[in-house]
């Protein structure tokens, strides 16, 4: 049980409840936020703004293109709610799964946690401030809570666990084949 969530660890599960999907959604979106906030100084606004929106524009676009589409979970409830705006927007299978899986390998590490801790690290470096130390270390906390609760409760209950570019299970030798 985790906030609530009566979560049990049965992997290729078919539905997840609608409080997973929202929690897991809100989990996924507030590092982002705290962010933009928190680095919104540096550069007058740009910086933070081009990560807010090219995160946005990632995983609300790119990751219904071309991982999404590929997914087992396409029209149905998934953990990350995606799957069912997917196909409102695009057809099964028209993504290119192996350039997903790619662009996951680069998204998630370095620009939706690297880019706003390279902010927060110039800020602290160019102007020293405890709001900068609050938003940073606020980041930090929602990042690993976000990522831990999404590896532990929604990859162990996937069906893509074991060849997902993002699972903590995945089988080394799954290359990038879709799900």
């Amino acid at each position: 049980m985790l906030f609530g969530l009566n979560i049990k660890s049965r992997p290729g599960r078919e539905r997840f409840p609608a409080k997973t999907v929202a929690f897991v959604t809100a989990l996924i979106a507030i590092p982002p936020l705290i962010g933009f906030w928190g680095t919104f100084d540096f550069l007058k606004g740009y910086y933070a703004s081009i990560y807010l929106a090219a995160s946005i524009a990632w995983y609300l676009l790119g990751q219904l293109k071309f991982r999404c589409v590929s997914c087992p979970y396409y029209g149905k409830s998934c953990p990350r709610g995606l799957s069912k705006i997917a196909p409102l927007l695009f057809r099964a299978e028209t993504g290119v799964s192996a350039f997903g899986v790619k662009v996951d390998k680069v998204f998630w590490p370095y620009w939706y946690a690297g880019v706003p801790a390279f902010g927060f690290l110039i800020l602290l470096l160019t102007r020293f401030s405890w709001t900068t130390i609050i938003f940073a270390a606020a980041f930090a906390i929602t990042f690993g809570v976000a990522w831990a609760v999404d590896r532990r409760y929604c990859c162990a209950e996937c069906k893509c666990h074991t060849n997902c570019a993002r699972a903590p299970f995945r089988d080394p030798g799954a290359g990038f084949k879709s799900c």
